[in-house]
Order: structure tokens, then C-alpha cells, then sequence
């Protein structure tokens, strides 16, 4: 038997001090990646379409679900099925209902009579009671003061439970030994209780040994037995008379407080006031939900371990969560959710309250909060202070939803939905691409990313002149706040010949509809001219190619104003246009500045090529008054925000303290790929391009930059943060002012360059018709979206924790002696690997697994060594040398690759007929599964063995080194010397498709 509870948020902050029990109040429920919004997340368990579900003809408060049936509270009266306009086929229900959980349909056995709002509903731990909280004082014409309970399934007043409150009760948590509530009251059962009491569960009498009180109301109750802890949020400030705001941890006896580290997360100071709306406990962590009265100060989710309050991780959303709820291994969220511009990866919204977009229902990471590829979204309209879904509950595999919404998705649905598993959502249907004549024979085609309820990781199939079988697809990642643009060079084109292309987004399972034809384009016959040339020919007074060996970034405009590179900047990278090499910064310190001084004009182009997937953001173009650190004037700022969408800034007057003009691109671009942005201010109107095409503009009032530097890759940002509000938090927009990335061919000019010279200096960078390597970001994507249990990425800086990406938090820790921060596998990833003297090992996963059966082994690897050593594998022990060790992969001393597994008690071995010890990059995978054993290496299959199921075994995944005693062709080194990157295992057995899909993806 599943059960769950969950009960009414907050108050409306106006209507806190005048609630009482006999005025039916007016509540308002006030949220990653993400990820996240640009964090890496696998597609969902959950349907993002809504399943067939009755509807209320008013606000739903609460939720609880057991024995197959949801119980739903509120302000409503009267039900109805699905489809249904309001008024048509409604059936008497007074503030509680219960529908059937797997069909969505009215249990019409169950009909009480309740005369005021329901704000609370739990079920007892052995699923025979319902206790119903609010500010009612009859049921079924009976006095009931604010509490009662009911017999299931039948639903029948239960006669021997009937406490009295004497005013609203907005919390229930049914355990059991106690039923736990909380509300405005002052009395319960006549006996002085300070807004908190314990009741028991049979006879509702006080229990007299649980003594807490607060000096407001909780509305969020939770009891974890095992760890000793109730744990109790709302708009208190107080608990037993001591400070403690919107949280705090009791004992479940006494009452008494508990430590809970994570106090004040939720702040309580001048100017910011927020409060906890909800608690879930799941395992050993709280996740916890809050909303603000003051704007900018905290609307967030937080996990912490219940045990103490220890903070696990904190995401600061804006737009009041109202309710969280786990499912299937992930955190969902009901809210208004509208920025999340200081999350890592977060996109930032608009500033104007009237364009606000409100994305009301997502989910996150229970690992580290980031935002999962989960979006349905409803209205808010009901009641007075609408916000759209107020609470969640499950049943254990779906998600119910309830709230004062009339319509989820677009479509007519009031009060409650549900989402299953299964089912999913088609991608929605791509706009028209845009075609444009490059190279000779040659015609460019881009659009822009489509979002999917949930899934994120979509292939694009693009079409050209409405054939059947596509010329090219594209393989990225996005979510509805964070679409990258994405790229095809159709090559070998006849010159004069006209094609349309079409473009169609699938998720593997559901496709979108073809979009629009693009504008018919024609095919040059000759090249336009080299992209210097294009750019000197326009008359810049700065062109930094940054293609220097040696001293000084040069100027190769007629101006010889030379740069100087600051910081950690590594140069002879791989170039944006042709075989000229650029720069990377390192994200920290690293960046470009002029050597000299120089007056800025008043109007001005300033352009640069970059290629980063940095979720932190960071400044690609600036003009600041001091040549290097943080300045204190700083303008013309052209910056990426978390989620890699770009933003150019100008200040309004030349004061330290001006506010400033910004605009931003609709598109993301930390994908990997090199993109080519300009920014320009012709005296009236500063306009944004993005690789040839306007992406936004504006009037814009601008004073004039005064004397300072050109700068590439910094510029101090703090006047330019761009989300709604103060900043109350400790954390910047975008989170880093330095970029992570490569940057190339840096450009100013003293006029706004006209639309076509910016389109021009683009077309001629795609000379010779090369299409760029595929982005870095879509290696990762391609791994996540073929569901390992296991992902290291291997980039961590310090030796400590090794983490994973899969979102299964099987995590692990480094050994000692290793390299960080060497160059990575992915072609054009700022991601960086692992360096291994050979020695003990790179790492090892912190908990033991069940061996699995159907399987496979990813790793990239790069060594000369002839001492051979294990790359991956399965062994009972986490360092030394075990004692049962296989589903491995190893190399020999003669660098072959080597798979092994044992079965039937034999060593079962399929090793490469080459050697791989050739000092390159290598991509190893091992399956096993139905078809049998399959080794590949570089995308291509170089052994198969037709065993199918391994042996049973137990242990910890080992990286890097361990025993391989015994083995055929054991080396002489248990520990590879060399250097390893991008670690995975998956439950299931890779195709060939997708093993060639990620080699490929790497950009080797």
C-alpha cells in the first residue's frame, strides 16, 4: 500500500494576521539544471501529457493517495468528468472528493458534506483512516471544528475523533502514534496549544507530553520515524520561543527542538522574508520548497539530510514554489517559476512582470537540484491570489497534481490532473530553417532547438526539397527555456540550382510534425572572399586574430592597437576559421586586454568568435576604464548568462553607478560549437547578431564609454545582472564573469556596422564548405540520452570526489597521484580528463552494486605504456586487490584491448587484433547482453564472443587500475599509465549504432 499527504500552503501574506476561523481565507502557494537548464539531464520517467483525470469547479488544496484512490481538498463544490465545460454533468461535492487513482474517474461511493475549505488531508500509516484539516466546523451536519476523520474506503464520518481547534488548521501529518497539525489556532480541545499539537490517532484527545508551539502557522508537516525527527515549515519565526524562521526540526515526543543546520535558507532580514510552503522527505534528505514577500530574496528548492538540516544543495529559483514531491527518482515542483538566472546552467526571464513566462510545472535533480526535461504547465485563475498548482502527490509511480488551474496544457482541464509513466509527448514542431548561399556549392542551414514535455536530447532529420530520406541530422539537447541553434552545410551543390529544406524533430519514439519549407535559396559558384579580407576590408581599428605564438595579441588593423593576454590563457587552439589557431581561457583568470588606452566612440561594432559549453556563463566583450581587474566603469559588455544565451549591455550615463540598456538572444550557444557574435550601437538603437543574423535590438540612451580597454574574455559584470529584483543572494549573474572557452578574431570598429558587413564577415567564414565538429555539449547529451547508470565525466580539479553525471548519485573517489585537469577526448569540450602515473588507479565508486547482467563498459583512453593495466571494471573490493574481479575491460602489454567476464566459472575473453598504445585517443566499449559479448573500439565492432550471461557477482566499479591476476594476457601493470576520460556503465547492452553515435559525437 502507497500513501501519501500532502496539505495547504501559505497564506496570502495581506490576509496572515486576519485569518480566522470563520472567514474562508485566501491562500497563495507561492522553484535546474537543469540539467537544468543547461546541466545534462537524462528524459523523464513521467509523461509530460496529462492522463484522463475528473475535475473540480474550484481550487484543490490538498492530496492523499492510498489503497488505488486520490482524496482531493479544497474550496470546490462540485466535480465533474474530463472534457467537460464547467456547469456541464456536475456532481455534488462539498470540499472533498475521492477519485480512482488509475482511471481518473469519481469513486461515487464517497460523499462527505463539509461546510468550509479543506486545507489539509493524511492518511494513517495503515491506510484505515483520512484526517481532513481546514476552517470548517461541520461534516455531514455534524460539529467539527476544524479537524476530522474518516473511516476508508468507505469514506464514513469517523464518530470518535472530533478535537476541536479553535481556529483554521492548515497542516495534517498522520502518524502512528500521533496525528500531527498545525494552523492558526490558540486552544485545541480547550487547552492552550501555541499552533502546534499532537492528537491521538484513534480517540483525537491532546497529547500532553508534546509541548511545541511557534508564533505562526506551519503549513507543512512531515515525520521521519527512523532518524527521530518531525520536521515542520511555514511563516513561524519562532519555535518553542526561540528564533527559528520558517523551518525547524522538533523531536516527535516532546516537541522539543532539534538542530537543523539549514536554518535560514530560507531568510529572515530586512527586506527579505521568505517562507517554507513544503517538505518532503524521501530516504535521508529533505527537499524543501519556499516563496518570498519581498521580490529577489528566495522562492527556491533545498535538500538537506533530515538527521541534522546538513545542506546537500540549494537551487534559487524565482517565482514561489508552492509544493515538491518525489517520483521515480526525481524531485518535482509546482510553482511559478520564472528565473533562474544564479543556478548554474539557470536561464534568466524577463524584468518586466507583464511578459513574465511561468513555467509552472518541472522537475530536478534529487542529486543536485538542476532542472529535469519535464515541462507540461497549466494556468492559474481560480482564486484570489491564483498561482496555478498548490500541491502534489503520488501513489508511488504517478504524480497528481492539484491547484487553481483550468487548463494543463493548453487544454481544458480544472483543479487536479495526473501524470503517469510511459506515454510521452512528441517534440513540438520546429520552425522554418534558414538557408543561406556560403561556399561555393554550398548552402548553410540553421534553426533553432524545439522543446519536448520530456524528453531533451531530440534528432533533427532535415530534409531537403521535400524528399523522403534526410540529407543530415542533428543530434542536441534543450528544454524550453534553453534552445541551442543548430547547423548543416549541405556540400556539393550545383552552383545556380535552388533548394527549400524542411526540418523534423523526433524524441526516438515520437516525431514533430516537418516544419514549414525554408526560402528557397540558390548555390554560388565561387567562394565569397577569405574571412580576414571581409573584415579588413570593412575598416576595423581593432583586429585581434589571436593567432600568436608568442607576446603580444596583434593588431592586424591598420590602428596596431596590440593586445595582452592576462591570466590563464593557452593560445595554438584549434581556430574558428580555417587552419588559424586561437586562445582558450581557463574561466578564472584568463582574458584579453588592450595594451593602450583608447577614447570609445560613440557609435561602435565590437565582434569575436567563441566555442565554450560552460554552464556558469561568463564575459566574452567588454570596454571597461582599467586595463586589467575589475574597473570601475565598465560598458558595451557582450556576456553568455548560465544557460549559454548571450547578452549585450550599455550603460545609460558615464556615472560608476548607471543602470543600463541590455538586450538578449532568444538562443542558447554554450553547445560546443564556434559562433560568431556581434554587437552594434548606431547612436539610437544597440542591436545583437549571432553568427550573420539579428538575434535582438533595442533603443537604447547610451553617454559614452569615455577612455579605456577593449577586453575579451572579462569584464567585471556586477552592474549588468539581469534577473528580476534585487540580488538578496550570494551568488552573480551569470555565475562566473570570466569565460571558459576559446576565443578567436576579436574585432572593433568605430560605426555600427550595417546588418549585411555583419552577415558578410559570417558567410565568408564557411569558405571551403567544412561543416564545424559536431559540439562537445552533444557528446555528453548522446551518453545521457541513452540512460547510463553510471556517467564520470572526469572533470573535476582537486583530487576528493568523483562525480556523476547519470543522475543515479553513484558517485565515487579519487586515488592519489593523478593529473588534473589535462586535456579531454571531446573534440572542442573545455571538459577536461584524468592523468594516471599507473600507480593504484584514477578511482573508484563509493557503494557496491549487484554485478548486472545485460551491461556495458565505456571509456576513452590515451597511453603509450607496455605495461598493459585495467581501465574498467567490476571488483569486490574498492582498492588492494580483490578476489573476484570481471566484467572488465584491460589492456595487454601489447596495448591490445581486452574484454573479459566469467561464466559457467570460465574466463570468457574477447580481445582486439591491433594495439592501441599509440599515444591517441581511444574509445573503448564492451557489451553484453542477448546477442553476447561485443568489444568495439573507435565506433567500429573488433570481437564478439556469443556468452550471454556472466556469472553472479557483487562488488565496486574500479577505474583505472586493478587485479587482473589470472586473466588472459594479464599485463604486468594492474594500473594503466596514461591518461582517461568520460567513464560509464549502462544496464542495457549498446547497439552498434549507438556505440558509432558516440564515437562520432566525440569529434574524432
Amino acid at each position: 500500500m502507497s500513501t501519501a499527504h500532502r496539505s495547504l500552503r501559505r497564506l496570502s501574506a495581506s490576509l496572515l494576521a486576519t485569518a480566522t476561523a470563520t472567514a474562508a481565507a485566501t491562500f497563495v502557494i507561492g522553484v535546474t539544471a537543469g540539467p537544468s537548464a543547461a546541466a545534462l539531464a537524462p528524459d523523464q520517467p513521467l509523461s509530460g501529457t496529462a492522463s484522463s483525470m475528473w475535475q473540480t469547479n474550484d481550487t484543490v488544496r490538498a492530496l492523499a493517495v492510498s489503497g488505488g484512490v486520490v482524496y482531493v481538498g479544497g474550496d470546490f463544490t462540485s466535480v465533474r468528468p474530463p472534457g467537460n465545460a464547467s456547469g456541464a454533468g456536475e456532481v455534488t461535492r462539498t470540499r472533498l472528493a475521492a477519485f480512482n487513482a488509475s482511471t481518473g474517474a469519481l469513486v461515487t461511493s464517497f460523499n462527505a458534506t463539509i461546510n468550509g475549505n479543506v486545507f489539509g488531508l493524511s492518511i494513517s500509516p495503515d491506510g484505515s483512516r483520512l484526517y481532513a484539516v481546514g476552517s470548517f466546523t461541520t461534516v455531514n451536519g455534524v460539529t467539527r471544528n476544524r479537524m476530522a476523520a474518516f473511516n476508508l474506503p468507505g469514506g464514513s464520518l469517523i464518530t470518535g475523533w472530533a478535537p476541536s481547534a479553535s481556529a483554521t488548521v492548515t497542516a495534517v501529518h498522520a502518524g502512528a502514534g500521533a496525528v500531527y497539525v498545525g494552523g492558526d489556532f490558540n486552544t485545541v480541545n480547550s487547552v492552550a496549544k501555541g499552533r502546534l499539537a499532537a492528537l491521538h490517532p484513534t480517540t483525537g484527545a491532546l497529547i500532553a507530553g508534546f509541548t511545541a508551539s511557534a508564533n505562526n502557522r506551519s503549513v507543512a508537516i512531515e515525520l521521519a520515524p527512523a532518524a527521530g525527527r518531525l520536521l515542520i515549515g511555514g511563516t513561524f519565526t519562532t519555535v518553542n520561543g526561540v528564533d527559528q524562521n520558517a523551518i525547524a526540526a522538533l523531536d516527535p515526543a516532546t516537541g522539543a527542538t532539534r538542530p537543523w543546520a539549514a536554518t535560514g535558507i530560507a531568510p529572515n532580514r530586512p527586506n527579505c522574508v521568505a517562507h517554507v510552503t513544503d517538505i518532503e522527505i524521501s530516504g535521508d534528505t529533505a527537499y524543501v520548497s519556499a516563496e518570498d514577500e519581498n521580490v529577489g530574496c528566495y522562492d527556491g528548492t533545498y535538500a538537506a539530510k533530515v538527521a541534522d538540516g546538513a545542506l546537500v544543495w540549494n537551487s534559487y529559483c524565482y517565482g514561489g514554489t508552492q509544493a515538491v514531491k518525489v517520483v521515480n527518482g526525481w524531485l518535482y515542483k509546482g510553482s511559478h517559476q520564472h528565473d533562474c538566472g544564479y543556478n548554474p546552467g539557470g536561464y534568466v526571464g524577463t524584468q518586466d512582470r507583464n511578459t513574465f513566462f511561468f513555467n509552472r510545472l518541472v522537475a530536478q535533480s534529487l542529486a543536485d537540484g538542476s532542472q529535469g526535461h519535464w515541462s507540461p504547465n497549466t494556468n492559474a485563475t481560480t482564486s484570489t491570489n491564483p498561482v496555478g498548482p498548490r500541491v502534489l502527490a503520488s501513489d508511488g509511480t504517478q504524480l497528481f497534481v492539484g491547484g487553481d488551474f483550468t487548463t494543463v496544457n493548453n487544454a481544458a482541464q480544472q483543479g487536479i490532473t495526473r501524470f503517469r509513466p510511459g506515454g510521452g509527448t512528441a517534440p513540438d514542431r520546429p520552425v522554418a530553417p534558414t538557408v543561406t548561399a556560403t561556399a561555393a556549392g554550398t548552402l548553410t542551414v540553421t534553426f533553432p532547438a524545439v522543446a519536448d514535455r520530456d524528453s531533451g536530447t531530440l534528432t533533427y532529420s532535415i530534409y531537403r526539397d521535400g524528399g523522403t530520406t534526410p540529407v543530415a541530422t542533428r543530434t542536441a539537447e534543450s528544454w524550453p527555456w534553453t534552445r541551442p541553434t543548430l547547423r548543416f552545410d549541405d556540400t556539393g551543390l550545383p552552383a545556380g540550382s535552388s533548394h527549400t529544406y524542411t526540418v523534423a524533430a523526433s524524441d526516438g519514439t515520437l516525431s514533430s510534425g516537418r516544419s514549414p519549407n525554408s526560402a528557397s535559396a540558390t548555390v554560388n559558384g565561387s567562394d565569397p572572399a577569405s574571412y580576414p579580407a571581409t573584415v579588413l576590408g570593412s575598416g576595423p581599428e581593432t583586429y585581434w586574430r589571436l593567432n600568436d605564438s608568442a607576446g603580444t595579441a596583434a593588431d592586424s588593423s591598420p590602428a596596431n592597437r596590440a593586445g595582452t593576454y592576462v591570466g590563464g590563457v593557452t593560445r595554438g587552439q584549434t581556430g574558428a576559421i580555417g587552419d588559424d589557431t586561437a586562445v582558450t581561457v581557463n574561466g578564472s583568470s584568463g582574458y584579453v586586454t588592450a595594451d593602450q588606452p583608447a577614447p570609445a566612440p560613440a557609435a561602435f561594432t565590437q565582434a569575436a568568435w567563441f566555442r565554450t559549453t560552460t554552464l556558469t556563463g561568463g564575459t566574452i566583450l567588454g570596454f571597461s576604464n582599467a586595463q586589467t581587474g575589475p574597473g570601475t566603469i565598465n560598458d558595451r559588455a557582450v556576456w553568455m548568462d548560465n544557460n549559454g544565451q548571450l547578452e549585450f549591455g550599455l550603460r545609460q550615463t558615464a556615472s560608476a553607478t548607471s543602470r543600463f540598456t541590455y538586450v538578449r538572444s532568444p538562443n542558447s550557444y554554450n553547445d560546443g560549437a564556434w559562433h560568431q557574435v556581434a554587437a552594434t550601437y548606431d547612436g539610437t538603437t544597440m542591436s545583437l547578431y549571432v553568427d550573420g543574423a539579428l538575434a535582438a535590438s533595442a533603443a537604447a540612451t547610451h553617454a559614452g564609454s569615455g577612455t579605456g580597454y577593449l577586453r575579451a574574455g572579462y569584464t567585471d559584470l556586477t552592474r549588468f545582472d539581469t534577473v528580476f529584483g534585487p540580488n538578496q543572494t550570494a551568488r552573480t549573474s551569470p555565475n562566473s564573469f570570466y569565460l571558459n572557452g576559446s576565443l578567436d578574431e576579436v574585432g572593433a570598429w568605430s560605426r555600427a556596422l550595417p546588418a549585411d558587413q555583419v552577415r558578410a564577415q559570417w558567410i565568408s567564414s564557411v569558405v571551403g564548405g567544412s561543416t564545424p565538429p559536431p559540439p562537445a555539449a552533444s557528446y555528453a547529451g548522446t551518453v545521457l540520452g541513452d540512460a547510463p547508470s553510471m556517467y564520470w565525466r572526469l572533470n573535476e580539479t582537486a583530487t576528493g570526489a568523483v562525480a556523476d553525471s547519470s543522475g543515479n548519485g553513484r558517485g565515487g573517489t579519487y586515488r592519489a597521484g593523478l593529473t588534473f585537469g589535462a586535456a579531454g577526448a571531446i573534440v572542442g569540450d573545455a571538459d577536461t580528463a584524468i592523468g594516471s602515473p599507473g600507480s593504484s588507479g584514477v578511482a573508484y565508486s563509493n557503494t557496491s552494486a549487484a554485478g548486472p547482467t545485460t551491461y556495458s563498459l565505456e571509456v576513452w583512453f590515451q597511453t603509450t605504456t607496455t605495461r598493459g593495466g585495467k581501465l574498467l571494471g567490476l571488483e569486490n573490493v574498492q582498492t588492494g586487490w580483490g578476489t573476484s574481479y570481471d566484467r572488465q575491460l584491460y589492456l595487454t602489454n601489447a596495448g591490445r584491448l581486452a574484454f573479459g567476464t566469467m561464466s559457467g566459472g570460465a574466463q570468457r575473453v574477447v580481445e582486439s587484433g591491433v594495439s592501441y598504445n599509440d599515444g591517441a585517443w581511444h574509445h573503448a566499449v564492451a557489451t553484453q547482453g542477448p546477442g553476447g559479448m561485443t568489444l568495439y573500439v573507435d565506433g567500429a565492432a573488433v570481437g564478439t564472443d556469443a556468452t550471454t550471461t556472466p556469472d553472479a557477482a557483487t562488488g565496486f566499479w574500479r577505474l583505472g587500475g586493478g587485479n587482473l591476476t589470472g586473466w588472459q594476457n594479464a599485463p604486468t601493470s594492474s594500473a594503466v599509465a596514461g591518461t582517461i576520460d568520460e567513464a560509464a556503465v549502462y544496464p542495457t547492452a549498446l547497439t552498434a549504432a549507438q556505440v558509432a553515435s558516440h564515437f562520432t559525437r566525440a569529434g574524432r
